[in-house]
């Protein structure tokens, strides 16, 4: 594959991937909900390689208006996109997992009637 033919593919496949999210009801909510960071990967398995590439949708707020938008950046690798969302997660102020596991504990607490598994969480 050229680098013609991968660059119009990403813009085919970025142009499509963030008309159907704004599409959806819920594109205004996500930055409000802490989702800064969308990696998407795209492939053609037809074409030597099988990847066009990793797309990361970055929430960015233009300087000149303050307006967000999502920063497009592509990776080539599986390998570069990882580190990328490695260095984002150890980059955030909270423990995700942390946040997964209360939520988690949450759910079995009220659907399940289980003893949560931590009780010195504190939610408020």
């Amino acid at each position: 594959m050229t680098e013609k033919d991968r660059a119009e593919l990403r813009y085919s496949c970025e142009y499509n991937y963030k008309h159907k999210l704004y599409k959806e009801v819920t594109a205004g909510f996500l930055c409000s909900l802490g989702i800064r960071d969308i990696f998407q990967g795209f492939g053609n398995p037809q074409k030597d390689g099988g990847i066009i590439g990793i797309l990361h949708l970055k929430w960015t707020l233009d300087p000149n208006d303050g307006v967000g938008y999502f920063k497009s950046i592509w990776y080539d690798t599986v390998e570069d996109a990882a580190t990328a969302a490695f260095n984002i997660e150890n980059s955030k102020k909270i423990d995700s997992l942390k946040c997964v596991q209360i939520v988690k504990d949450f759910v079995r607490t009220k659907y399940e009637g289980a003893k949560p598994v931590s009780d010195d969480v504190l939610l408020n």
